[in-house]
């Protein structure tokens, strides 16, 4: 029997962002593990609820690297579900749309919907960042977002990742339109 998950992420700026020169914050509550980043003017956004998370992947970094589950957003911070470990960040660090496992999975496909559609040619890319190096990195999607408002990419044989491999989805969007995306993953054993 397939076991599928859905990843979200949400956002009303380009799909990524760079963390500011600035040390994390701890924002942990009793029994909950978070971190503020500081990444100005981000555009990233929170989930409605803590059952309908979305996530980011924070690449970079000493001690949160990963995909992370957003507990709330303002303007210039991410507050993220980590446990808080002291850090300043250079500045060269990045938050991204990407998922990734520590075991390997399919990508079943995606769902992306903006609030208006896109009116600038700039491309929507879906790359394979492949744990085994760039040799074995690859593209999945390309597509110019002008006129765009909804895409449904479903693969008909799902594209086998292996463990670590990174699927990062890139985008400009310099229309700031507000976009969400689902990301559809069957885990394997």
């Amino acid at each position: 029997m397939r076991t599928l998950e859905t990843y979200f992420f949400s956002g009303d700026e380009e799909t990524y962002t760079t963390i500011d020169l600035a040390a994390a914050v701890d924002a942990s509550t009793p029994g909950v593990g978070l971190v503020t980043i500081t990444a100005s003017d981000h555009g990233f956004k929170a989930g409605a609820s803590v059952s309908k998370p979305t996530c980011v992947y924070v690449s970079g970094t000493t001690n949160y690297d990963g995909l992370r589950r957003i507990h709330a957003v303002a303007t210039n911070t991410i507050t993220i579900y980590a446990k808080y470990v002291a850090e300043t960040f250079a500045g060269t660090e990045t938050v991204r749309t990407m998922f990734t496992d520590s075991k390997p999975f399919n990508i079943v496909g995606f769902v992306l919907h903006l609030d208006a559609a896109s009116a600038t040619s700039e491309n929507l890319t879906v790359n394979v960042d492949a744990d085994m190096g760039a040799a074995w990195d690859s593209n999945l999607y390309t597509k110019d977002m002008n006129t765009i408002k909804d895409i449904v990419q479903i693969y008909d044989t799902p594209i086998v990742c292996k463990m670590n491999d990174k699927v990062d989805f890139v985008w400009s969007n310099t229309n700031n339109k507000l976009w969400g995306i689902s990301v559809i993953v069957e885990h394997r054993v």
